[in-house]
């Protein structure tokens, strides 16, 4: 096959017409991987995303080759024969299967009538090792009476009982339709389980013991749990204080994902998951952070975010205990919209952090970041956006491994002298400000690759920008804003002449992209 490629590429002349009765069959299965890779709704959304990793999301949230809609499970099949006893052959192509209840709306008794789907699915079983289903409140109305959660818990039973041998990847959104006793025991039967995603989990399930039989999946790493936003007045009348501690009896978990307004506290039972690397407790309802993460030695990533309750009011010793400056695993934390006003200087004290992010706490100026916390000697990434900043911390400027700062949303009028400390700095966001005057000093920052003042609409373009092009690292400059807020400073010839010649010299470097 190799051999084909190459004579096609350096010699035009032999191509000729091939069918797909000329490919071998490896090169088909690669062919047909391709189709519905992704769903439509999940490539809308990432065509309307401003976000730089929206693509990136969309490909690991809906897995690798994802089954949606016929063209995989009906059309192909129909073909030919070779196509048919080729797809029903075990191979990585039915290696992922999705499933989007709400899409599917409009064929849902076909697809989940027995008869068809079961039939299906068995000729694949040996293959499948990562399943995603998506429900939504849409589909619990619609589905009352003709297709009940009782309906659907026993169907998704069922398929799980299939996959057993194979199993290894389990996604559910929306899970609060489908999540009950008879999902549960049927999901405690795949052993081979190592992934585990359960968001929208009802209250009543989520508080109660039928999540026990999660304990019977020794081999699971990593675990999402999340519990559904209804009414939870009268679940927190007999649960003020709640932890899911089943989760506690996974030893082999690495990662550890509970995200659910009746968590309260982090029980101690936690200090048996021996092996765990990554924990996140966002949205929960957390009012101090336990000193029994000490005893998680391998701890790598903390995320709190959320967390409104954690430090409103309070000085930083009343919620983060003295003792967790022996996390000395700790790479990364999340402490962003906690309502605290001051990071704890302990954190100083942990030698291997390298990334803070705080965002959305609203504090005082010069009270977020104390001068203690410059001997921070390994941050290399800070985000602080949308924390009523006018000055930038004396201590930012003495962290000098800094690689990524983001400093969105905040009232910023200048930047230091101190921050040309910051060689090391490669992406630098500080849109949404209120600059008047570009800063210069950023040619001294050498190693600039990207720079955002997106939404500065007050910003005036120097003369000066031309120096820019000193910048050869330099490979997005955004100056992106709503004109009808700025005319000033577009209405200037000048600045826009000034701007194509910023354009000319940054194209003479490494320098691909100039947002106006």
């Amino acid at each position: 096959m190799s051999d084909l490629l190459s004579l096609l590429c350096n010699d035009p002349s032999s191509l000729k017409t091939v069918t797909f009765d000329d490919l071998p069959n490896q090169l088909l299965l690669k062919i047909f991987s391709g189709v519905e890779a992704v769903s439509c709704s999940a490539w809308a959304e990432a065509e309307t995303s401003t976000e730089s990793e929206a693509y990136e999301t969309v490909k690991d949230d809906t897995l690798e080759a994802l089954v949606n809609g016929y063209q995989k499970r009906y059309c192909l099949p129909l073909v030919c024969k070779r196509w048919s006893k080729l797809l029903a052959q075990p191979s990585y192509l039915w290696a992922s299967l999705y499933i989007d209840f709400h899409e599917l709306w409009n064929i849902q008794q076909r697809f989940l009538e027995a008869q068809l789907f079961f039939p299906w699915i068995s000729l694949r079983a040996l293959s499948m090792q990562h399943l995603q289903l998506d429900f939504d409140s849409w589909c619990q109305q619609y589905y009352q009476g003709a297709f009940s959660s009782v309906q659907a818990g026993s169907s998704v039973g069922t398929l799980l009982q299939m996959l057993d041998g194979s199993l290894q990847q389990l996604k559910l959104q929306d899970a609060g339709f489908v999540v009950n006793q008879l999902f549960l025991d049927s999901l405690a039967a795949s052993q081979h389980l190592q992934h585990l995603q359960l968001f929208d989990i009802s209250s009543d399930v989520f508080v109660s013991d039928k999540l026990r039989a999660l304990t019977r999946l020794v081999e699971l790493k990593n675990l999402e749990l999340g519990n559904r936003g209804e009414s939870q007045e009268h679940i927190r009348q007999h649960h003020s204080s709640f932890f899911p501690t089943q989760v506690c009896s996974l030893p082999n978990l690495v990662s550890l994902h509970v995200q659910s307004p009746l968590v309260t506290h982090i029980d101690s039972a936690i200090s048996r998951l021996s092996q765990l690397r990554t924990l996140i407790m966002d949205g929960c309802s957390l009012h101090h952070v336990s000193s029994c993460l000490v005893q998680l030695t391998q701890l790598q990533t903390l995320c709190l975010a959320d967390n409104e309750s954690l430090g409103i009011r309070k000085d930083h010793k009343e919620w983060w205990p003295e003792e967790l400056t022996m996390l000395t695993s700790l790479t990364s934390l999340d402490l962003s919209c906690c309502s605290i006003s001051c990071v704890p200087v302990t954190l100083a004290s942990l030698s291997n952090l390298g990334h803070i992010d705080i965002g959305a706490n609203w504090a005082f100026p010069g009270t977020m970041l104390p001068l203690a916390l410059g001997g921070c000697s390994c941050i290399h990434s800070l985000r602080m956006d949308s924390c009523n900043l006018s000055v930038l911390p004396t201590c930012l400027c003495m962290w000098t491994r800094m690689e990524s700062l983001i400093l969105v949303n905040n009232q910023l009028r200048e930047l230091p002298m101190e921050f040309t400390s910051l060689a090391n700095l490669r992406d630098l966001d500080l849109a949404s400000n209120n600059f008047l005057k570009f800063p210069t000093l950023l040619v001294a920052l050498t190693n600039l690759a990207r720079v955002s003042f997106n939404g500065c609409a007050e910003l005036q373009v120097p003369l000066s920008l031309h120096t820019l092009s000193s910048l050869s690292n330099l490979t997005l400059l955004d100056f992106t804003c709503d004109l009808s807020r700025s005319g000033s400073r577009w209405s200037a010839v000048s600045n826009l002449m000034n701007l194509a010649l910023v354009l000319e010299a940054l194209n003479r470097t490494n320098a691909s992209i100039l947002r106006l």
